[in-house]
């Protein structure tokens, strides 16, 4: 396959398919009493919601939000906490901090 290209849709869909669980790196919440509008929502929480909706099992990562809960997920701190074989690692955070979490994605096996 030609990375340099976007995937097929055939091939994402197979992939899609065969996933039962997602890690998802950055993944916020919204503070106790922060009033938060649609228009407003963080697009991790959005995408998570949609994750969840579809059947996948999401497991929020968030060192700053450990043991908090977004859309009834207990947050871990990181990957290596997590004790389920995670499946893909979906990342919401700055890309200088890619390259350290595609290895711990390495790391896991995911």
């Amino acid at each position: 396959m030609n990375h340099n290209e976007p995937y097929s849709a055939e091939y994402l869909k197979d992939i899609l398919s065969s996933v039962k669980t997602i890690a998802m790196v950055g993944a916020s919440t919204v503070k106790e009493g922060e009033v938060v509008s649609k228009t407003r929502l963080k697009p991790s929480i959005i995408v998570m919601k949609y994750l969840l909706e579809f059947g996948y099992k999401v497991i929020p990562v968030n060192p700053f939000s450990k043991g908090q809960k977004v859309h009834g997920e207990t947050i871990i701190a990181k990957l290596e906490d997590i004790s389920t074989p995670i499946d893909i690692v979906n990342v919401f955070r700055p890309s200088k901090e890619a390259p350290e979490i595609a290895k711990q994605t390495v790391k896991i096996g995911a």
